[in-house]
């Protein structure tokens, strides 16, 4: 099974416990935020992997000056 993100999880179980009987124009309404929740979470582990990336690239680069004494 494909791990859920926070997002998807909250859609699933809004989905399975309170949309189940909606309009099709307010599922329509649900969707669309649900789409922008899931864009911007993308977003922000997106912007939070490429600090952890440019973190472990400075530490390397401040151990490899102290390492060669450059």
């Amino acid at each position: 099974m494909k791990k859920q993100t926070a997002v998807e999880f909250l859609g699933h179980e809004l989905n399975v416990k309170l949309f189940y009987n909606i309009s099709p124009e307010l599922w329509e309404q649900v969707n669309e935020v649900f789409k922008q929740a899931k864009a911007m979470e993308k977003e922000q582990i997106e912007k939070a992997h490429g600090n952890k990336i440019r973190q472990d690239i400075e530490h390397s680069i401040d151990v490899y000056l102290i390492t060669t004494g450059e």
